[in-house]
């Protein structure tokens, strides 16, 4: 039939899963889900010991259900069953205990996933072994419930180290709490929950975080909020402490991300600002009418920083801190180094920016005077105020 029969690592995960069930209250009853139920096994010697639980299964194999189907009525056991690809068809579902012995052979090179029969698909997880898993843990936190587990099973050839990795960068904890040796490699369990953060962010009904980037000091994550993109920033509490209290003295500017529902203890939840850094905008745009502008914006929001003694810290080098969207708005991020200061300095520092950049925007047609922004700058640091990038443009801009 094509259908995965159960071998030495389906055994592996229905004792994992048996000596978690066995320590649960009794008296509760859980929603299981197995995905790619293969012969039923698993799924169905659960559902002989644990009866007063609710079991769901699924598998892209039709024969799988089949098998799964005719199993479960042989015992006179109720069971769901849906053919679907991963989470396809439980998109709404949350479980509180979700089994996969995922596909985990590495492909050959001449090999394609997709061309391969239903029984290979069970066996082979991709080029590396990790692919189909991989997946699988993408959309695994939104199918969790708070207090949930997961249990999976993997192979040593199927880089491991990847998928801890993969769920690290998921909010989730991983663990390997049993192995198996096989023939050249070695079967592996490995318990997945969430982290106690992603419960509280779950919890807020914030859904697809997924890592973004790292900064000097923080890892920067992407997240949605009632539909709409946001930003969840991890790190050491005292740096973030210092960026919230930023955000929240600016909140009344246009140039700065705003603060997003709860704040917890080591994050910080802000609107996320999309858009291309001033590089990119630089490097990218040849409007010299626009890129104007944005200088000018930049210069004001700066001059905003210096009238309410704040130094940002970052204007001399502010590429990865300044954002442009494609409205042509300007959104300064990043203030865990910012700090009040009576002399504070996002002008001048900008300003020698712009001298640095003044011969890549001297081919965009934009020829500044750099011994002028070199008087302002020093200007400026006896008597602040407001600069216009006109003040020493060499040419008029069209």
């Amino acid at each position: 039939m094509g259908v995965y029969e159960a071998e030495d690592d389906s055994k592996l995960l229905l004792n994992c899963a048996k000596e978690y069930l066995t320590k649960t209250n009794k008296e509760e009853q859980l929603d299981i889900l197995e995905i790619g139920v293969g012969s039923g096994f698993v799924l169905s010697e659960l559902a002989k010991e644990f009866p007063l639980h609710k079991y769901f299964g699924s598998d892209i194999n039709k024969d799988a259900l089949q098998s799964t189907k005719q199993l479960f009525q042989k015992n006179k056991q109720k069971v769901t069953l849906k053919q679907s690809n991963l989470f396809e068809k439980w998109k709404k579902n949350k479980f509180d205990l979700i089994l996969f012995n995922t596909p985990y052979l590495p492909l050959e090179d001449e090999e394609n996933f997709e061309e391969l029969s239903m029984e290979d698909k069970a066996l082979y997880g991709g080029k590396e072994g990790n692919e189909v898993t991989l997946d699988f843990l993408k959309a695994l936190p939104s199918h969790l419930k708070e207090k949930g587990k997961t249990l999976i099973i993997t192979s040593s050839l199927a880089k491991p180290e990847r998928i801890e990795q993969r769920a690290k960068e998921l909010l989730l904890e991983t663990k390997i709490i049993k192995t198996s040796p096989s023939f050249f490699e070695e079967i592996l369990c490995i318990d997945i929950k969430k982290t106690y953060l992603l419960e509280k962010l779950s919890k807020e009904k914030i859904t697809e975080i997924d890592y973004f980037s790292k900064g000097k000091k923080s890892q920067v994550y992407k997240g949605k909020f009632h539909k709409k993109d946001i930003i969840i920033k991890l790190g050491k509490e005292d740096d973030l402490q210092v960026e919230k209290i930023f955000l929240k003295k600016l909140e009344h500017t246009k140039f700065t991300p705003k603060l997003i529902g709860k704040q917890y203890s080591g994050a910080i939840l802000m609107s996320y600002v999309k858009g291309e850094n001033i590089e990119q905008f630089l490097k990218n745009n040849t409007n010299k009418k626009e890129i104007s502008q944005i200088l000018n914006s930049c210069l004001a929001h700066c001059y905003t920083l210096d009238s309410l003694k704040i130094t940002k810290k970052e204007m001399t080098n502010p590429y990865k801190h300044i954002i442009i969207d494609d409205k042509a708005n300007v959104t300064f991020i990043d203030f865990e180094r910012a700090l009040y200061n009576d002399n504070p300095k996002n002008t001048r520092q900008f300003l020698q920016y712009l001298c640095r950049q003044s011969k890549n925007l001297q081919k965009k047609g934009i020829v500044l005077d750099t011994d002028k922004i070199r008087e302002q700058a020093k200007a400026h640091k006896e008597k602040p105020q407001k600069i216009r990038l006109q003040t020493f443009l060499e040419n008029k801009i069209t």
